[in-house]
């Protein structure tokens, strides 16, 4: 993983939008499938605390000094807000996706408008 994707990845489940009950069994997939899983996902596996995984994974992004530290754009926050608001039924998920391709489309987010159109037009 990049960078970007471990601070993405971090700012994911710190906003909730994954659990621990998401990605451990993910971690414990690779762990199977891979015969010498890296160090990270060997620690994610055992992390349920989601507080701990975020910050193993920023340790991870930060402690790696080849790259550039990555910024995570508005959008990003703005997509995440709106996800948090259907959640918790304040919008439907047609709004939802409606906002996220607006923002999207105004180029500041990390995922691209057609990735939201696709789940839209699913509807």
């Amino acid at each position: 993983m990049s960078n970007r994707d471990l601070v993405t990845f971090a700012t994911i489940i710190s906003a909730g939008l994954i659990k621990s009950t998401d990605y451990i069994p993910c971690c414990d997939e690779i762990i199977l499938r891979e015969g010498e899983p890296s160090e990270l996902i060997m620690d994610l596996s055992l992390l349920k605390d989601e507080d701990a995984a975020v910050k193993r994974l920023l340790s991870e992004a930060y402690g790696n000094f080849e790259e550039n530290y990555p910024s995570i754009e508005t959008g990003f926050y703005e997509v995440c807000a709106k996800f948090l608001m259907y959640q918790s039924g304040e919008i439907d998920w047609s709004n939802f996706l409606e906002s996220a391709i607006y923002i999207a489309e105004h180029g500041r987010c990390q995922w691209d408008a057609p990735d939201f159109q696709r789940f839209l037009g699913t509807l």
